[in-house]
C-alpha cells in the first residue's frame, strides 16, 4: 500500500523537525527536574495526543484549534 493513500494518520513528531519555543522551555524545565530525554519525549507525545483530541465540552473542537483561534484574535488587534 502506498503511504500517501493510507487511512491512518501519524501525528507524532518527525525526526529533524524544529521545536517551538514552548516545547524547548518544557524540555528544559523537565530536564532540570531530572527526567531523562526518553521520559520527556513520552510526556510531550502524550500531551500532543491529548491536545489534538476533540472534546465534547469544547463543542467537539480540539484544544489546539481553540488556542490557535484565540491567538489569531489576540494578534489581530
Amino acid at each position: 500500500m502506498d503511504q500517501l493513500h493510507s487511512n491512518t494518520e501519524d501525528n507524532s513528531r518527525k525526526r529533524g523537525t524544529h521545536l517551538t519555543l514552548d516545547e524547548r522551555g518544557a524540555i528544559q524545565i523537565l530536564n532540570c527536574q531530572g527526567l531523562s530525554l526518553r521520559s520527556i519525549e513520552e510526556i510531550l507525545s502524550f500531551a500532543d495526543k491529548l491536545n489534538s483530541r476533540p472534546r465534547r465540552v469544547l463543542g467537539y473542537h480540539t484544544p489546539e484549534d481553540l488556542f490557535e483561534t484565540f491567538l489569531d484574535k489576540a494578534y489581530a488587534c
